[in-house]
């Protein structure tokens, strides 16, 4: 992998998380650090293999704020 291509791909990433907090922001009603503490405190419990994925991290990001929204919850 060039210099290049890595760099778009940590960029990539970054948009997907500063997108998960903000969505967690308004889902869940929290503050903006408090957002991206779940969220990175979220990442860290998934293996780094999965969250370097670009395929799989969207849907690991949802998954964390599913279980952090309230959308989550079993009734």
């Amino acid at each position: 992998m060039n210099c290049l291509s890595l760099c778009m791909r940590k960029k990539e990433m970054f948009v997907l998380i500063a997108t998960a907090v903000k969505k967690l922001q308004r889902e869940a009603g929290v503050t903006e650090d408090v957002a991206t503490t779940i969220i990175l405190t979220g990442l860290i419990s998934f293996p780094g293999n999965m969250v370097m994925d670009p395929i799989a991290l969207p849907s690991i990001l949802e998954e964390i704020i599913a279980m952090n929204s309230g959308h989550g919850k079993l009734n």
